[in-house]
């Protein structure tokens, strides 16, 4: 899980260094928007100044908080909380559950690797048996050591191609 946390800060990394500008770039502009306003009640711009300065300064802000909504919308869906790793962890415990009593039962297995939709391609590389497989939780490649059934391409439930 630290892998993902890493990966996922690495990802992050440019929106959250946007987000940042953004934030800035709001106080300096609402600062603008203050000054202005102080300005204005010491006499120093016209009321015609004022709402034109005024008008740019609030669109700008409007259309920067916008922004800053939408970066910190993907940000929070991108992150994972620690009550959904522990919710994950708790699934995965069940899953492990499930695999177990599945070993038993082919009939089982069977509908696990279609509910996953597994697809795995056999490959000859270097001499090595290679399997490359993936399913809805990702993709690995994986080495053959010992082949402890056949597999008939034409019958295989999880689309099994080999070449």
């Amino acid at each position: 899980m630290s892998e993902y946390r890493a990966r996922q800060h690495e990802e992050n990394a440019p929106i959250q260094e946007r987000l940042k500008v953004v934030e800035d770039l709001l106080a300096d502009n609402r600062q603008q928007l203050e000054r202005l306003l102080d300005r204005y009640l010491t006499g120093a711009f016209s009321s015609n100044m004022l709402t034109d300065r005024r008008t740019r300064l609030e669109a700008t802000i409007a259309a920067l908080e916008r922004e800053q909504a939408r970066l910190v919308a993907h940000l929070e869906a991108q992150t994972i909380t620690s009550e959904q790793i522990e919710n994950l962890q708790d699934f995965a415990t069940e899953v492990a559950k499930g695999l177990e009593a599945a070993d038993q039962n082919l009939e089982t297995k069977r509908r696990i690797i279609e509910a996953l939709d597994v697809e795995a391609t056999l490959a000859v590389e270097h001499g090595q048996k290679i399997i490359y497989a993936r399913c809805l939780l990702g993709e690995h490649r994986l080495q053959v050591t010992r082949i402890t059934s056949r597999i008939s391409c034409a019958d295989s439930p999880c689309r099994v191609r080999c070449l």
